[in-house]
């Protein structure tokens, strides 16, 4: 956030996308609990998200829960893959990563839309 004007900006003019990175930062503020839940649980480094965060200043207890939730369910998964299968499972999910991410945020939409619909009256 602090080295922004000195080194991002000059990048992101001299690519000409200011509106889009402006458009991405307003995603990025409007979801943040979701946007870092996914990133938690993907392949792509995570990294990339918690310099994003604070490119676009999010909300910093946001930030903190959803990364504590998001990593959380990732490493517990992979630690309780690996006690109860063996080294060969956890060997197993950092080889498929990609595989491995699309499974899990397809439970987490699948968990959302059970409790959107057990509220909603319909279950």
């Amino acid at each position: 956030m602090f080295f922004y004007a000195y080194l991002g900006a000059p990048l992101v003019s001299f690519y000409g996308v200011q509106e889009e990175v402006a458009h991405l930062g307003k995603i990025f503020k409007d979801h943040v609990f979701l946007t870092i839940l996914i990133a938690s649980l993907s392949p792509v480094p995570y990294k990339v998200f918690t310099i994003s965060a604070g490119l676009f200043a999010v909300n910093l207890p946001m930030f903190i829960f959803a990364s504590l939730v998001g990593r959380g369910i990732r490493f517990m998964a992979v630690s309780y893959l690996s006690h109860k299968y063996g080294t060969r499972a956890k060997n197993f999910i950092m080889r498929q990563q990609k595989i491995t991410m699309y499974i899990l945020v397809f439970l987490l939409a699948l968990l959302l839309l059970y409790i959107l619909l057990k509220r909603s009256g319909i279950l």
